[in-house]
C-alpha cells in the first residue's frame, strides 16, 4: 500500500522521473546502434558467405541475428514499455496531482481553513482565525462567494446573527468539499505510484529469455527458441488483453510501434479479437480488427440460431433448448446488425468511420469515431447518457457526426476534428422512478459512472498515445453520460484539455476544481425547460448542479429546442426550427477546436 501523503506529494520533485524517462531514449538509441553493428557489420560483412561457408557458418550468422533481434525486442518490451512509458505515465499523473494539490492548498489557505491532523489525514477544518472572522462578519471572499450574501448584508445593522450562522454552515460545507478534493487527489497519486511500482517490480520477477548458446545441443534447441520467439508477441498480447500485464495504453502503443510490419500483419490476421479492444493501438488497426470481429460474431450467432431452429423443427413441442438463450441471441444479432447497418451506411455516404470497440452482451456497447482520432487536429470523446444502447447506435453515431460536421464547417480553416462516440459502458435504462419498480430513478445511481470511469480513462489515454503529434482533446457528456465523464476526471488525470457537459444532472463532484484540468477547463450548459433540471442538484450521488455559480465552472448558453422537457433534453444537437444556428452547437465548436479557453 502506498505510504505517500499529501506533504510528500507537495514537496517531491517529480521532474527526476521525467528526466530519467527522457534518458531512456538515449539509452535505447545507443543499444539499437550496437544491435545493428551485430547484424550489419558482424553478420552481413565480417561473417558473410564471402568469407565463411558451411552449416556452422550459417548457424553462427543465425545466432548473431537471434541475439540482436532478442536484444531489440527486450528494449521494446522492457525499456520502452515497462520502464520509459511507466516513468512517463507516473510523472504525468503525479505532477498533475501535485499541481492540483498546490491549487487546493492555496484555496485552503486563502479561505483561512486548516489541515490540523497528520499528513495522511485529509480532514479540512475551520481555523480559529476563520471562526473569528465569521463572528465579526468579515469572511474571506472565497467563503462569501458561496453564500447568498453581499458586502451590504455584512454591514447591515440587523440580521447579523442569521448571516453569521449561514456563513458558518457554508464554511463547514466548503471544508468538507476541500477534504473530498484532497482525498480525490491523493487517491490518484496513490494509484499512479502503486501502478509504477508494480510494473517496475515485474522486470525483476520476469527476466527476458535469451537464445541458446552455440554448442553440441544448439541444433536441438534452436527450433524451440525460434518458436518461442514467434510466440513472444502473442504472449505479451494475451497478457495485455487478460489484464495480467501492467502496461499502460502508452506502453501498448510503444510496443506496437516497435514491431515490424510483418509482425503486425501476422498478429492482425491471427488475433483480431485481441487487438480490436486494445487501448493504445492506432485507430486504423483497431478498425480493421473490429470489422473482422463484427463479421465473425454475426456469423457465429446466425449459426447458433440456425442450429436451434433446426432442433425446434425436430422437437416442435419444446424442451430442446433454452428459450431465454434463444431470445438473447436474437437480441444480440439485431443489435450487431444495427451496428453493421450504420457502418455500411457511413461507407456509402463517404463518412470516415472507425469501429474502435464493440460488445453485444446485454444492451450492447460500441465505440465509433467519425474521423480519424490519430490524425485529427482536434478530438472530442462524446459519452451519451440514459437509454443509450447498441439498438440505437444509428442515432448515437449521427449525433457524433453532427458534432464533427459542425467543427469542420465552423472551426478554423484547414483543421480537422474527429468525434468519438464512446458507448463503452452500460448506460442506465430509465430516468423515471417507476422503472423496474424502483423508487429512485436508475439514472440517479452513481454506480453506472463509477463502473465506467476506468474504461473511459484508459480509452482516452489510448487515443492520446496513438495520436500523431500534438493532440487537443475534449471530453464530452450528455445527460448521465456527463456523470461518467465527471467520475473519470475526478479520479484520474485525464488526457483531455476541456470537459463539456450538456443537459447534465451532476459531474460527481461538488466543485469544478475537483476535476482534472481545473475549474477553467469545465464547460456546462442546460437549456430552460430541460426535464433534467428537476434532478440537477437533487440527485446527491451525482454531485451538485454543474451550472450553479457555486460549482465554479464555466457555462455557455443553449436554447430550448423541442416541445417539452424530454424533447428539450434531447435537443442540444438538433437543428433550431428558426433560421439561426443552434447556439449550443456553436459554443461547442469553439470549445472543441480550442477557440474558447
Amino acid at each position: 500500500m502506498s505510504e505517500l501523503n499529501w506533504e510528500d506529494l507537495r514537496d517531491t520533485d517529480f521532474c527526476v522521473m521525467k528526466t530519467l524517462a527522457e534518458r531512456m531514449d538515449t539509452y535505447i538509441a545507443g543499444m539499437v546502434e550496437q544491435a545493428e553493428v551485430l547484424t550489419e557489420d558482424v553478420a552481413s560483412k565480417h561473417l558473410s558467405t564471402d568469407h565463411y561457408e558451411g552449416d556452422t557458418a550459417d548457424a553462427v550468422r543465425d545466432q548473431v541475428g537471434y541475439v540482436a533481434d532478442s536484444f531489440q525486442d527486450d528494449l521494446s518490451i522492457y525499456v520502452n514499455v515497462k520502464i520509459k512509458a511507466t516513468l512517463e505515465d507516473a510523472h504525468k499523473e503525479l505532477a498533475a496531482a501535485q499541481q492540483d494539490l498546490e491549487e487546493l492548498l492555496g484555496n485552503i489557505e486563502a479561505g483561512k481553513f486548516a489541515i490540523t491532523g497528520p499528513a495522511d489525514d485529509h480532514r479540512v477544518e475551520l481555523s480559529e482565525d476563520l471562526l473569528y472572522d465569521i463572528s465579526e462578519l468579515n469572511p474571506p471572499s472565497l467563503l462569501l462567494s458561496r453564500t447568498r450574501f453581499t458586502e451590504a448584508d455584512l454591514n447591515a445593522d440587523t440580521g447579523r446573527h442569521l448571516v453569521a450562522t449561514e456563513l458558518n454552515h457554508a464554511a463547514e460545507d466548503l471544508a468538507d468539499a476541500f477534504g473530498q478534493a484532497l482525498t480525490a487527489i491523493m487517491t490518484r497519486a496513490h494509484e499512479a505510484e502503486s501502478e509504477a511500482v508494480s510494473v517496475l517490480k515485474s522486470i525483476l520477477d520476469e527476466p527476458a529469455a535469451q537464445p541458446p548458446p552455440l554448442g553440441a545441443t544448439y541444433d536441438d534447441l534452436i527450433d524451440d527458441y525460434q518458436e518461442a520467439a514467434d510466440d513472444r508477441n502473442v504472449d505479451f498480447l494475451n497478457e495485455l488483453t487478460s489484464g495480467d500485464s501492467e502496461a499502460t495504453p502508452n506502453g501498448v502503443n510503444e510496443w506496437w510501434n516497435d514491431l515490424d510490419q510483418d509482425e503486425r500483419d501476422a498478429l492482425l490476421e491471427e488475433y483480431p479479437g485481441l487487438l480490436g479492444p486494445l487501448d493504445g493501438l492506432p485507430a486504423e488497426v483497431r478498425n480493421d480488427a473490429n470489422h473482422v470481429n463484427l463479421h465473425n460474431e454475426i456469423d457465429s450467432i446466425e449459426q447458433q440460431l440456425a442450429e436451434m431452429d433446426a432442433t425446434l423443427d425436430e422437437y416442435p413441442y419444446g424442451g430442446s433448448f433454452d428459450e431465454q438463450e434463444y431470445l438473447s441471441l436474437q437480441n444480440q444479432l439485431e443489435n450487431l446488425n444495427s451496428l453493421q447497418d450504420r457502418l455500411e451506411t457511413g461507407e456509402e455516404n463517404g463518412e470516415d468511420l472507425y469501429l474502435l470497440d464493440f460488445d453485444s452482451a446485454v444492451d450492447g456497447q460500441a465505440v465509433v469515431s467519425v474521423g480519424n482520432p490519430d490524425t485529427a487536429d482536434h478530438t472530442a470523446v462524446y459519452v451519451p447518457g440514459t437509454t443509450s444502447d447498441l439498438e440505437g447506435i444509428g442515432g448515437l453515431v449521427d449525433d457524433a457526426a453532427v458534432i464533427q460536421g459542425d467543427d469542420n464547417d465552423w472551426g478554423p480553416a484547414g483543421e480537422e476534428t474527429a468525434v468519438v462516440m464512446w458507448l463503452g459502458y452500460d448506460a442506465s435504462d430509465s430516468a423515471y422512478p417507476t422503472h423496474n419498480d424502483k423508487i429512485n430513478p436508475e439514472a440517479w445511481s452513481a454506480s453506472y459512472a463509477e463502473d465506467a470511469r476506468e474504461d473511459l480513462y484508459n480509452f482516452v489515454e489510448g487515443i492520446d498515445a496513438s495520436h500523431e503529434g500534438e493532440s487537443h482533446t475534449t471530453l464530452m457528456g450528455h445527460s448521465c453520460g456527463s456523470s461518467v465523464v465527471g467520475a473519470t476526471a475526478r479520479d484520474y488525470q485525464v488526457a483531455a484539455d476541456q470537459i463539456v457537459d450538456f443537459g447534465n444532472p451532476g459531474l460527481m463532484v461538488d466543485t469544478a476544481d475537483s476535476l482534472s484540468g481545473g475549474a477553467d477547463s469545465v464547460w456546462s450548459t442546460r437549456a430552460d425547460g430541460d426535464a433534467i433540471t428537476t434532478a440537477a442538484g437533487l440527485s446527491y450521488p451525482l454531485g451538485i448542479d454543474p451550472v450553479a455559480p457555486e460549482f465554479g465552472g464555466q457555462t455557455f448558453d443553449s436554447e430550448a429546442i423541442g416541445d417539452g422537457g424530454c424533447s428539450i433534453h434531447s435537443g442540444y444537437l438538433k437543428d433550431d426550427k428558426g433560421a439561426d444556428p443552434n447556439i449550443a452547437r456553436e459554443h461547442m465548436v469553439d470549445i472543441i477546436t480550442g477557440q474558447k479557453q
